[in-house]
C-alpha cells in the first residue's frame, strides 16, 4: 500500500506535522529524560500517564504540571497547552515539555479553611481577626510566610506549607526553638508558637561510606532536593564520584531522578549507606562541570573572594542552591544567582541556561524572610 499523502490525512499541514499525526505516540520532556506518551484525546488522562511515566511527586497537584510545545507557526515561542484545546491539537504534537514549576502568586492567598467566618456583629468581627497569626516556615525551597487560625494544630499548618510549596515532601518534620514539633494532634500555641514565630524543617541523617577509612559522617539534608542533590554532597566533602555512589536506605537504593522525600525511610536521623563502586576514570572529574560562585559585591573578575562548586550538567539551579546551603550555610531562599546579566529560575538545569565549566555565577543574597 502506497504511503498517504498530505492530501489524504486531510489536513493541510506541512509535511512533518503529518508524520507527526501518524505516530500514535509524542515525546514528553521533563528536565533531561525523554519517554515516549501514546497520544490520547482526553487531556487528564495524558497528565496521570506523565506522572507516573517520570514518577512526579503525588504533593504535586495535577493543575501544576504544565504541558507546552512548540509549533512551526509561533517560531520559538513555546506555547502551553490546555485542557480546552488538547483534542484538537494533540493528533499534531511530536515534543511535549513538561513543567512542574508552581505558577508566582500576585499576593498571599489565604486558603478557605482558615478564612475567617463573615461575624453577626462588630464585636465578633474584631475577634475573629485578632485570632489570626502568621507564622513564618523557613528551610524548603523558599520561605513561607502562612497566616493561620488560633486553633489550628500542627497537622493542619503542614498541610497549608503543602498547598503553598509543592516541592516539600509529604513528611514534614518542624522545629521551634531547637524544640521538634512532634505532635500533629496539638495546638501550634501548645508549642509557644505566637504572631510571627519563625519555623524551621531540618532533616540531619548518618551517611555510612563503605570503606575503611571512613565510618558515618554526619550530614543536613534537604528532602524536597532530589538524590542527585546529596550526591554531589557527598562528593564534595568525601571526594567520592557520583557516579561511583550507589545510595541504600533500608534496604531500598535511592535512584537518580527522585526526591529525597518521596522515599519514606528517608528521615530526620535515619541511616544513607553509600557503597563505592569504583569505574576507570574516563576524564577530569567525570562529566561534572565546575563552576564559581562570586557575592555581587566582588566585581572585580580578578577578585577571590568567588567559590567553586562541582555540579552535573543536568543539576538545576535548585540543585546547587541546595549544595551551597550543605557547604556554606546561606539558605536557598536568600539566594539569587545571575548568569550574564540574566536571572536563574530554580528550575532550569545548567544545560538550559547555557552555564558551562568554568562559568561565574554572581549570588545576590536577600534577608532571610522575602
Amino acid at each position: 500500500m502506497a504511503a498517504p499523502t498530505a492530501n489524504t490525512i486531510g489536513h493541510s499541514h506541512a509535511t512533518e506535522h503529518n508524520t507527526a499525526s501518524r505516530l500514535p505516540i509524542f515525546a514528553a520532556k521533563y528536565r533531561d529524560r525523554a519517554i515516549a506518551i501514546l497520544k490520547r484525546t482526553d487531556y487528564h488522562a495524558v497528565v496521570s500517564l506523565i506522572r507516573a511515566a517520570f514518577e512526579i511527586p503525588t504533593v504535586i497537584p495535577d493543575s501544576q504540571i504544565r504541558l507546552s510545545s512548540r509549533f512551526d507557526e509561533f517560531g520559538d515561542l513555546l506555547v502551553e497547552l490546555v485542557p480546552d484545546v488538547w483534542d484538537e491539537i494533540s493528533p499534531l504534537l511530536k515534543i511535549v515539555e513538561v513543567s512542574t514549576s508552581p505558577r508566582p502568586l500576585a499576593h498571599i492567598v489565604v486558603p478557605d479553611a482558615i478564612q475567617p467566618q463573615q461575624p453577626n456583629n462588630e464585636a465578633e468581627g474584631v475577634a475573629s481577626h485578632s485570632a489570626s497569626v502568621v507564622v513564618h516556615i523557613i528551610g524548603g525551597p523558599k520561605d513561607l510566610s502562612i497566616p493561620i487560625s488560633d486553633t489550628c494544630t500542627l497537622s493542619e499548618l503542614k498541610a497549608l506549607a503543602s498547598r503553598y510549596e509543592a516541592r516539600l515532601p509529604s513528611r514534614l518534620a518542624f522545629h521551634y526553638q531547637d524544640n521538634k514539633l512532634d505532635d500533629d494532634t496539638k495546638l501550634l500555641k501548645y508549642y509557644g508558637i505566637v504572631d510571627q514565630s519563625i519555623i524551621t524543617m531540618i532533616t540531619s541523617v548518618q551517611v555510612y561510606v563503605t570503606t575503611p577509612a571512613r565510618s558515618k559522617v554526619p550530614m543536613r539534608i534537604t528532602l524536597y532536593a532530589g538524590v542527585s542533590s546529596l550526591k554531589l554532597l557527598i562528593y564534595a566533602q568525601l571526594d567520592i564520584q557520583v557516579h561511583e555512589q550507589i545510595l541504600m536506605c533500608a534496604g531500598e537504593e535511592l535512584v537518580d531522578g527522585t526526591q529525597l522525600g518521596s522515599y519514606p525511610q528517608v528521615c530526620h536521623n535515619c541511616q544513607i549507606v553509600v557503597d563505592v563502586v569504583p569505574a576507570a576514570e574516563t576524564g577530569s572529574k567525570l562529566g561534572l562541570l565546575c563552576v564559581e560562585v562570586k557575592p555581587a559585591w566582588a566585581t572585580d573578575v580578578d577578585d577571590e573572594d568567588g567559590q567553586e562548586y562541582y555540579v552535573l550538567p543536568n543539576s538545576t539551579i535548585l540543585d546547587l542552591k541546595v549544595l551551597i546551603y550543605n557547604l556554606d550555610l546561606i539558605s536557598p531562599p536568600r539566594q539569587h544567582l545571575e548568569f550574564r546579566g540574566q536571572g536563574l529560575d530554580d528550575e532550569q538545569n545548567m544545560n538550559e541556561a547555557q552555564v558551562e565549566s568554568g562559568s561565574t555565577l554572581i549570588m545576590h543574597i536577600t534577608s532571610q524572610r522575602t
